[in-house]
């Protein structure tokens, strides 16, 4: 570590309190290389998500560019998992974690630095260190923060810029639109209706809205979900002997299958019995994914269990689904950005319920780094086989609850969503559910027009590594 850090040969000041599934300390064994001790970082089990390493500067310095280096070794980390050096200059001015190079493997000692722009007139802080994501073990070592190529001692340092006015005032309008959105958690919209309820049109005859958008692209049949079965086996099980022109499932008489009819809801492809509440029980937001394709017939039961439709009621103008919706209205609309799925090449798909198919929409070279953007800068939203997207048509709710609607979009879209974390974890599938992401940029990478139709929750699924 860089002298300025350092004290009695160990780090100085760092915040090395380790994440559940790794172990950090200092390394016992000197670097030859700098005459200290190197921090380590190792995966101990299979919770090792995300492991930081992290230290603050005391003072803002004046300068056009600022510079973090240092030396890695690295051993067995994970292929899908990544090391490097990161820094943060806030609010939200710059940052770097040299996630892009995919620092992963065994190697040894090798340099490495991030630069990022400075602007001292408007820096509350400056945070920097070094990360491991994904499992193995990690060597940092000498890392030195210099501001255009001069050691900190020789650049004019001030203090950082005093926003505790401009955090007073934003504390306000925090408090003030946390008021006006406590409204959407309450059901005064459904009383405040009361006088308007012969006006809704609903009431006054005017036809609901359709249950589905139209579409004119060609359609990708979904291998058949039979909801009779109340136990299947995921048809490229080995044991398991499927039609697979057909068949999405094997039903539980199976022979080959060892299932417990009176508990079983699911045998994931290894053999090994999962019952419901397995699938509760280890229910985790999972960010991390193989490069295992998700099969078509795994995507098929995921789409189904969250719109599947199991009846038409109305001449089709009402569905009864595998989630509940306030008055039956199901205002969403599923998109799927395919990445990694058997059978599809990558693009934009929508899922359309009532006939159990797909419909491609389009494609770009850029898809998935647009997506990443568009969720925020949260890269497991497109490294992953397939991203869930779903939209809401509020009209779809509106034409019978009028301005009382928000509420219960909401709701729906949270048991849309929880039907999928299930489905997921009876497949051995995992997914991360999403609500921070730029509006403007994922109602526009879908085509939307944020109105009468708009994003309003994301969710990733792949292959649990």
């Amino acid at each position: 570590m860089t002298e300025n850090f350092y004290k009695d040969g160990k780090p100085d000041g760092w915040y090395l309190r380790a994440h559940t599934g790794y172990k950090v300390g200092v390394d016992t064994v000197v670097n030859e290389k700098s005459g200290k001790h190197p921090v380590v970082v190792e995966s101990i089990d299979d919770a090792a998500e995300y492991q930081p390493l992290t230290l603050s500067l005391k003072y803002n310095y004046v300068g056009k560019k600022i510079t973090l280096s240092g030396y890695i070794k690295t051993e067995n980390v994970s292929e899908n998992g990544f090391v490097g050096l990161w820094m943060r200059i806030d609010p939200q001015i710059d940052f770097d974690n040299m996630h892009d190079r995919e620092i992963n493997g065994t190697s040894d000692w090798t340099r490495y630095e991030i630069t990022l722009d400075l602007n001292p007139s408007k820096t509350t802080a400056i945070d920097f260190g070094a990360m491991i994501i994904g499992s193995g073990k990690v060597w940092f070592d000498d890392l030195k923060v210099t501001v255009d190529g001069k050691d900190l001692s020789e650049v004019e340092s001030i203090d950082f810029y005093d926003n505790e006015q401009d955090i007073a005032e934003k504390s306000k309008v925090i408090q003030q639109k946390s008021l006006e959105q406590r409204t959407l958690l309450k059901p005064d919209g459904f009383k405040d209706m009361g006088e308007y309820w012969d006006a809704t049109d609903q009431c006054r005859d005017i036809d609901s809205p359709p249950v589905q958008k139209e579409y004119s692209g060609e359609i990708i049949k979904l291998p058949a979900v039979n909801t009779e079965m109340d136990c299947f086996v995921p048809r490229n099980d080995e044991n398991a002997d499927v039609n697979a022109e057909k068949d999405c499932f094997v039903p539980r008489n199976d022979e080959n299958a060892d299932v417990n009819a009176e508990k079983d809801c699911f045998v994931p492809r290894n053999d090994e019995k999962k019952t419901l509440y397995d699938c509760i029980q280890n229910r985790r937001s999972r960010r991390k994914f193989t490069d295992e394709k998700i099969t078509l017939n795994e995507l098929s039961f995921l789409l189904w269990s969250t719109q599947g439709v199991q009846r038409k009621l109305q001449e089709g103008r009402v569905t009864i689904r595998t989630v509940p919706s306030g008055g039956a209205r199901h205002p969403f609309e599923t998109y799927l950005a395919i990445f990694n799925v058997e059978g599809l090449e990558q693009g934009i798909y929508r899922y359309l319920p009532l006939e159990h198919a797909l419909t491609f929409l389009f494609n770009q070279d850029d898809l998935k780094d647009m997506l990443i953007d568009a969720a925020s800068g949260q890269n497991f939203a497109g490294e992953t086989g397939v991203t869930f997207i779903w939209s809401a048509i509020p009209y779809r709710t509106e034409w019978r609850y009028g301005f009382a609607s928000a509420k219960t979009i909401l709701l729906d879209c949270g048991h849309v969503c929880q039907n999928l974390y299930l489905a997921c974890e009876a497949l051995n599938l995992g997914t991360c559910a999403i609500a921070a992401y730029d509006q403007q940029k994922i109602d526009e990478l879908l085509k939307l027009d944020g109105e009468e139709e708009l994003t309003i929750y994301l969710a990733p699924v792949g292959r649990i590594k």
